[in-house]
Parts: structure tokens; sequence; C-alpha cells
């Protein structure tokens, strides 16, 4: 099997940490699990570091300034750990 990494950037606004929870709900209820789950925290203020709840790794990063969705993505991209990246929109 192709290893996966799904990258899930969070802004700052409340509707994008309400859904998050719903967001990596999602994932665990797949067929298939992915490798890494990857969380950008866009100065959300999100925890930061590694949640062994689940079967697989869920790694937070923070940036070190607002990005933006699409740089936050593309910090995702350069993070991960695979070369097979899904992207999810945590809203």
């Amino acid at each position: 099997m192709i290893p996966i990494t799904i990258v899930i950037p969070v802004g700052p606004s409340e509707a994008n940490k309400r859904w998050l929870p719903e967001a990596l709900d999602s994932i665990r209820q797949q067929t298939l699990l992915p490798d890494e789950v990857l969380i950008i925290s866009d100065m959300a203020g999100l925890p930061q570091g590694m949640d062994h709840r689940q079967s697989y790794p869920i790694r937070t990063w923070p940036t070190p300034w607002r990005l933006g969705i699409a740089a936050a993505f593309n910090c995702g991209v350069a993070l991960s750990s695979n070369e097979c990246i899904f992207m999810l929109g945590s809203d």
C-alpha cells in the first residue's frame, strides 16, 4: 500500500476550529486509514504535538504568522512524510 498523509489547515476563525473534530472523525471512518494526519494550525491556537489515541499519528504544526489557506496547504505538503498527500479542509 502507498503511504498517505492527510493535510488539514485550520485558520483562526471559529468555523475552522468547530468542524475539525468532525473532519478527524470522518478520517477515522474511512476504509483505508492514512499513515499520518498533519494539521497546520494557521494562527488557530491549537495545541502542538502528537496524538497517539488514533491508529495513525496526528501532528500539529503551528505557523509562525498568518499564512492563509493556500500557503498553509503548501506548508503541509512540505512537512509531509509521504509522497501521496490528500488535502482536506477543516470546514
